[in-house]
């Protein structure tokens, strides 16, 4: 469908409210077309906004995604439309979608449509990539991987282009668009990467154009990516220096919104504004080294050495990526973050960011966190500067998570003060060495919080440290807490009631006179609620009868969860459960995996070695489809001792497993590591 003028479309001529996007009906489409056209750029910003968030809504092409094709290709040739290079390169982003799903298994109508509207317009997306205005070319070169149904001919498009393009940043974008068509067409992969090969080595081309090919060909044939490291080393050193841009203003906190909600769109903003083009390419670069720990290594060392500001701060932010998702030896990339500290305050800010999400693994930094929060000083955390104030408090978080006793003064400043103590919370917990000082300040905190305002968060980290720190003096507030928690709205989110409990039962038998307030809320109609209650019950009284009728009561809960809990309990329990051992084994069949791991882990505890073979069979078959369930079984394992042997493989195999889970975190996994190597070593 193509039209003659761009004020003769009949925007609204579809039915609209017939199709689909991803929040309903479409009939809102058209007025966000029109927009496109506005002169007023806010309000073009607010139609890309809804037709991206809402027509492409995380990439998913719908019924009203393939609807709109034609209509914004059309805004896409009219010549006085206001910005036709986002207007071309969301086609182009409709394309990366539609393909991407019509070539895998999520393939469907609105994809196959998608990509069929786009195909027939493939001639104007070369006219496109030829336009006089550059911002138009770079949006449609990513197309030409795919606009073409022929390989061949979008092959020879792109080198075409390649070689008559005089921007750098389009010639980046082709190079990824033959990157792309070679990962995906399997009859011009092998000279497509030659092609790159050469681009790499063309000495007249930009530093950042031979980096992107070097990078694309490594993307394309990862088995030689690690040796390509030298090359991709050097052109680094190529790369001209420059300043980062100007962090982003931060905005003022919006009424009701979390301070946390605020901070993580804060750090989404800062993001985009520290990437660039060569940022982009590292990071594709760290995607085909993969597991090549060493290179990867070397890599961000030179990335965290580098001039050029955008460079060395996504380094220094890729550190703790990299932490987390990896199990080895990271002692000098953590040594290079440690001594960042003390560079500019921007640097410092990202380099203590990062040490404070390796955890465990910024023992090496210690030292210097350490020098470089004593150096600030406690008044710092409320420094005017906020890129000051951002850079301490970040230090004193991360020293705060070794428990070392020097991030005492800040945290405590923080809540005196009362800057930022949102923050301060979130770490205190950690700092168990100082809980007699911390335990009462944090008890202060938390009953000054509105319990039906926007400070869920914060009040469930302050019950989370309590309960973490553990001083009996506290548990009046607690119980305090809980009370008036249980008639509180929810409007703000979950009750924080099951919060409250679950910091009670830390103190065990010490929350004695949280009893009666218990006994009422073992039968609440909320799931979480009712399992938490059941759960501290428990710790805190230690009735076991009492414990068993209500463990026995959550197996027949519609919630996986408090299935799973109830299943856990009676293992806890152990033989005195055994009249539950029936309904026990038939929830080794349920639907959900975790129920069948506590099923099956607590048929074991409930009925010894009589169930060996049965336990051993239904872990090792979980174990095997899930290996994140590592980290129930593991535990289950140590208690067994000698029992366990039939899984010692499964044990060893996780040692061998240099990647950790991605669900529990840096600490909790180095944790399961230390178990996996405690049940080794028992059984050897």
């Amino acid at each position: 469908m193509w039209f003659k003028g761009i004020e003769a479309i009949d925007w609204a001529g579809l039915d609209w409210a017939g199709l689909d996007h991803a929040y309903g009906p479409a009939g809102d489409v058209p007025e966000w077309l029109r927009q496109m056209r506005s002169p007023d750029p806010e309000a073009r910003s607010r139609a890309f906004g809804d037709l991206y968030n809402q027509v492409l809504h995380q990439g998913s092409v719908y019924e009203a995604t393939a609807a709109v094709v034609p209509f914004v290709a059309a805004v896409a040739d009219a010549p006085d439309t206001p910005d036709r290079g986002s207007t071309v390169a969301y086609l182009a982003a409709i394309g990366d979608s539609a393909i991407e799903q019509c070539e895998g298994k999520w393939t469907s109508e609105p994809s196959v449509a998608a990509m069929a509207a786009l195909r027939e317009r493939a001639e104007r997306f070369a006219a496109w990539s030829t336009d006089p205005d550059p911002r138009v070319r770079r949006a449609a070169a990513p197309a030409l991987a795919w606009c073409f149904a022929d390989a061949e001919k979008a092959a020879t498009q792109i080198r075409a282009r390649l070689e008559a393009e005089a921007d750098a940043l389009t010639q980046v974008a082709l190079v990824g668009a033959a990157a792309a068509l070679a990962l995906r067409e399997h009859a011009v992969h092998e000279a497509v990467v030659a092609g790159l090969g050469a681009l790499a080595e063309d000495r007249r081309r930009i530093p950042e154009v031979r980096l992107a090919a070097l990078v694309s060909r490594m993307e394309c044939a990862p088995d030689a990516a690690e040796g390509a490291l030298g090359a991709l080393l050097g052109l680094l050193g190529e790369i001209a220096p420059r300043e980062p841009r100007p962090d982003p203003a931060v905005a003022a906190p919006q009424e009701g919104v979390p301070p946390q909600v605020n901070e993580a769109f804060r750090d989404l903003d800062r993001q985009a504004a520290e990437s660039s083009v060569v940022t982009d390419l590292l990071k594709t670069a760290h995607r085909a080294l993969g597991d090549r720990l060493q290179a990867r290594t070397a890599l961000l060392l030179a990335q965290i050495g580098h001039g050029d500001g955008p460079v060395r701060l996504a380094g220094i932010g890729s550190v703790s990526v990299l932490v987390g998702k990896w199990r080895g030896d990271f002692r000098g990339l953590v040594g290079a973050l440690g001594a960042q500290l003390g560079e500019p305050d921007r640097y410092t800010a990202r380099a203590a960011k990062a040490l404070e999400a390796c955890g465990p693994m910024a023992e090496p930094a210690r030292e210097s966190l350490a020098a470089y929060v004593e150096r600030s000083g406690p008044g710092a955390w409320a420094a005017a500067d906020a890129v000051v104030r951002e850079a301490h408090q970040n230090a004193v978080r991360a020293l705060a998570r070794l428990d070392d006793e020097r991030a005492l003064p800040s945290l405590l400043h923080a809540f005196e003060s009362g800057v930022d103590p949102w923050r301060a919370v979130q770490v205190a917990g950690e700092l168990r060495s100082a809980a007699a000082v911390l335990a009462p300040v944090i008890a202060r905190y938390l009953s000054g919080l509105d319990l039906s305002g926007g400070h869920r968060m914060s009040v469930n980290a302050s019950l989370t440290a309590l309960g973490a720190l553990g001083d009996p003096a506290t548990i009046p507030v607690i119980i305090a807490v809980t009370a008036s928690a249980v008639g509180a709205e929810e409007a703000h989110g979950p009750s924080p009631v099951p919060a409250c409990l679950k910091a009670l039962a830390e103190f065990g038998p010490a929350a004695a006179d949280a009893v009666e307030l218990l006994r009422g809320l073992t039968s609440d109609a909320d799931a979480a609620v009712r399992c938490a209650a059941a759960k501290a019950w428990w710790r805190i009284t230690g009735d076991r009868d009492g414990t068993r009728e209500l463990a026995a009561g959550l197996l027949g809960a519609p919630a996986w969860f408090a299935v799973g809990d109830g299943a856990s309990l009676l293992g806890e329990l152990g033989a005195e459960a055994a009249a539950s051992l029936p309904a026990l084994r038939r929830l080794s069949g349920h639907r959900d995996h975790w129920v069948r791991v506590k099923a099956a882990s607590a048929v074991w505890a409930v009925g010894g070695a009589d169930e060996d073979a049965f336990a051993l069979a239904a872990l090792r078959k979980e174990w095997e489809a899930n290996r994140v369930v590592a980290r129930e079984v593991v535990p289950v394992l140590a208690r067994r001792g000698e029992a366990a042997r039939p899984l010692l493989d499964l044990v060893e195999g996780e040692l061998a497993n240099g990647t950790r889970d991605g669900f529990t975190g840096i600490a909790a996994d180095e944790r399961l590591a230390a178990q996996c190597r405690a049940v080794v070593a028992g059984l050897r």
